[in-house]
């Protein structure tokens, strides 16, 4: 049995009276279910329990803003008799107590979700955890893990100093990183989003190389970052039409006019700026400058987006 430090009490209840304007409650009710058994003492009535799940967050905040990070989740149990004699509760006519069986969910079970094999040393596996609970702390980013995790979908981690600083590998499945350096948030966002994008199209994003359709894939996971990035205030240059292209303050524009002034994500695209706007993606990134597939819609930005609980 694990519980909640005292330490870990008074820092809540502190960061609660201090900064009450950052703080919000994650907090689910799960079904009624029969008792995980074992009782303080010998009574006869029945006994029913509920779980509810409670997500604790670590937090840091500033004049202006607060940051979050999460830890894990704890499943408290309530525990109940439904009627008859007993000693519980006031007047002793069946009360209430409370069985409080807490359970952890560590950012180790965020990461073992989505991973098939690790080849990390101790420290950077701790890295990869951080960066995951920052990534989960981004409604769309939770979106796409879930739907990660939903799908049963699973990653090989690894370090390659031969390697770009971060890829993602659609023939293995593997999530490659160039050193510790780049295992962090922004790099892991966009590999986990081309995971996600390989999974979502079918046959795969591996069927798209420089004879056709890498350009729209690429483009799309850029798309993804900036609309992130304006809806979350996430500091930084702008990926999809980078400065010093042409095309960039348009680009900017475009961005803020599809995000409602950078408050919410776009439940539609017009296509034909995203397809103009992709072209010039390709002259900022000669890498990427295959043939644009016609038919290749970013539609799985557009069903994260629109599967998801966020601001849309």
């Amino acid at each position: 049995m694990r519980t909640i430090s005292r330490h870990a009490f008074i820092v809540s209840l502190v960061i609660s009276i201090f900064f009450g304007s950052c703080m919000s409650s994650s907090q689910t009710d799960t079904e009624i279910i029969p008792s995980p058994g074992g009782r303080a003492r010998d009574i006869s009535d029945d006994q029913v329990c509920k779980n509810t799940e409670i997500d604790w967050w670590s937090v840091s905040c500033s004049s202006s803003a607060c940051y979050w990070s999460f830890m894990y989740t704890e499943t408290r149990v309530t525990c109940w008799y439904t009627g008859g004699p007993g000693d519980y509760g006031v007047g002793g006519g069946g009360g209430t107590f409370f069985d409080f069986v807490p359970s952890v969910r560590p950012l180790d079970d965020l990461l073992n979700k989505i991973t098939a094999s690790n080849q990390l040393n101790p420290a950077q596996t701790q890295q990869l955890k951080e960066a995951l609970s920052d990534f989960i702390n981004r409604c769309l980013q939770k979106a796409i893990y879930d739907m990660t995790v939903a799908k049963g979908l699973k990653y090989n981690f690894k370090i390659d100093p031969n390697s770009q600083l971060a890829t993602y590998n659609p023939n293995n499945k593997q999530l490659t990183f160039q050193s510790s350096t780049y295992i962090d948030e922004q790099y892991f966002r966009e590999e986990l989003f081309h995971g996600y994008q390989d999974s979502y199209y079918d046959n795969g994003i591996g069927q798209y190389g420089s004879s056709g359709g890498l350009a729209n894939i690429e483009f799309e996971a850029k798309l993804f970052k900036d609309i992130l990035g304006a809806v979350e205030g996430i500091p930084g240059q702008t990926f999809g039409v980078p400065y010093g292209n042409p095309k960039h303050d348009e680009y900017q524009s475009w961005i803020s006019e599809i995000t409602s002034s950078y408050t919410k994500y776009p439940t539609q695209i017009n296509l034909a700026k995203y397809f103009e706007f992709l072209e010039a993606f390709k002259d900022s990134y000669p890498n990427y400058n295959s043939p644009t597939i016609s038919t290749l819609k970013p539609d799985a930005l557009m069903n994260a987006i629109n599967g998801s609980n966020c601001s849309k």
